[in-house]
């Protein structure tokens, strides 16, 4: 294989999960020293003013009309892969990744988003280079799927049985989880952590991932509600929205039990320190809980793909779904409760592993990519896609 194969990597910025998950694959690709990677924001490189515009209104949508965005979610994924308006949405930049493919001369694209321009490119003009991707939720929308893709990464076996009933070959789909940076594999000293941040080691912390919500009135209401309860302490981030931010540090700033953060580089020590996090039910940050044995509230799903992420880890015992603020504290209290049987629960899972079965879902997704260019490059249809990969990573790191 030559240590140099081009991959390109196309995400968008509808929320952070699918540029999050993008930018670990480049993180693991890269490392190998076997491939060049490229990032590709699919809109905002095709079509700025689109990006833009569309970007607004889904925030805003998702906020103020929610029930809106539910049914658009649940009449599109009626829609077969191959109906019109499923095909006229794959068309939305097609001619600009047409050129960026004609520049670039990829061995592989990576799909982190359900809008498969690249697949598309293969049905229409024949390329070579093999198409994956990688679905960051719990549920699929119907968008997720083409005929081209070569392989699908789906977080959970029922999830691979959802594609296959969808019409997917089995065969196409690895059951990988979601990748997420390695920093939530790493060990973290948690009472270093809450020395760090300034936090009494015996009293629960219950982190707000605030940003997600957007709405002024609602963050407030759940630190409100939280403050119920005496004994907690609240880490509320707010991510990237300066407003909430400064809204926040005006009404908790002085609160000794409240700290109000922005956004946060190294979540994960926010999280290995916590007792509880209440959030909307991203799949990117569900894979993150579930790694750091963190109990979720997930307050107020918006309808779609955040309430089936919601709705499969309930059914795990992972999520509580809570709709209105009376129940919040008492969800909290469960979730914190429930910590020492989560960390129990994936002590044995762990512990039940066959050697070396707990890869990073990153290193799974990396070895198919790398024994499946191989493969195409040599014309092989013989060979182990999985072992191919391995054998190749081995000999070249």
């Amino acid at each position: 294989m030559n240590p140099k194969r081009k991959v390109l990597i196309v995400y968008a910025m509808y929320g952070d999960g699918h540029y999050q998950v993008a930018r670990t694959m480049q993180r693991r690709l890269e490392r190998t020293g076997l491939f060049n990677v490229k990032l590709i924001d699919m809109f905002a490189q095709t079509n700025p003013v689109w990006n833009a515009v569309s970007r607004y209104i889904f925030h805003k949508g998702s906020i103020y009309f929610p029930d809106i965005y539910g049914w658009l979610y649940t009449v599109t994924n009626q829609l077969k892969p191959n109906s019109p308006i499923n095909r006229w949405l794959q068309l939305l930049g097609l001619s600009k990744m047409k050129a960026i493919a004609a520049e670039e001369r990829p061995d592989a694209v990576i799909h982190t988003f359900p809008l498969l321009a690249m697949s598309k490119l293969k049905e229409q003009d024949g390329n070579s280079f093999a198409c994956f991707t990688i679905v960051t939720d719990y549920v699929a929308h119907c968008r997720w799927i083409h005929p081209d893709t070569d392989r699908y990464f789906v977080a959970s076996d029922e999830l691979k049985t959802q594609l296959t009933s969808a019409g997917v070959h089995p065969h196409r789909i690895v059951v990988s989880g979601i990748p997420i940076r390695s920093a939530f594999h790493e060990s973290i000293p948690i009472a270093d952590v809450k020395q760090k941040y300034g936090l009494q080691v015996s009293k629960p912390i219950v982190l707000i991932m605030a940003g997600a919500y957007g709405v002024i009135n609602d963050a407030a209401a759940m630190v409100e509600e939280i403050e119920r309860m005496e004994e907690a302490q609240v880490l509320l981030v707010c991510g990237r929205n300066r407003s909430l931010y400064q809204a926040m540090s005006g009404a908790f700033g002085t609160a000794g039990h409240v700290r109000v953060f922005g956004y946060v580089e190294r979540i994960e020590e926010l999280m290995a320190m916590s007792s509880c996090l209440i959030t909307k039910a991203g799949g990117i940050t569900l894979a993150e809980a579930r790694k750091m044995r963190l109990p979720v509230v997930v307050y107020r799903p918006l309808p779609g793909q955040e309430r089936g992420n919601a709705e499969y880890w309930q059914s795990k015992g992972f999520v509580q779904i809570v709709n209105d603020k009376a129940s919040l504290v008492s969800a909290v209290q469960r979730a914190i409760e429930r910590k020492p049987e989560i960390e129990l629960e994936q002590e044995q899972a762990v512990g039940d592993a066959a050697a070396g079965a707990d890869r990073l879902a990153s290193d799974t997704v990396l070895y198919e990519i790398a024994g499946l260019v191989h493969k195409r490059s040599k014309k092989n249809s013989d060979v182990d896609v999985v072992i191919q990969g391995r054998q190749l990573i081995d000999e070249y790191t």
